[in-house]
């Protein structure tokens, strides 16, 4: 039981960084894809939900060249 966990977790984590290295590069629908991907097994990870939300806004705007993947906390 604890294997399948720890197996679970590491795919949950290999999802998400790949996601967040896609959304680093700005490549939003591929963030989105694996975030999607790791939501399925884990619909309650609150760092998916969020990275996958950001993805979509940013995916809609038109991003200065310069753009950089930094986020500012506005709330806890």
């Amino acid at each position: 039981m604890a294997s399948e966990t720890n197996t679970r977790h590491i795919q949950l984590s290999r999802l998400y960084g790949g996601a967040l290295q896609a959304y680093r590069a700005g490549e939003f629908a591929g963030a989105i894809e694996l975030l999607q991907s790791a939501l399925v097994d884990f619909p309650d990870d609150g760092p998916s939900k969020w990275l996958k939300a950001r993805c979509e806004v940013l995916s809609t705007m038109a991003l200065p060249g310069d753009w950089e993947a930094v986020t500012t906390a506005t709330e806890k």
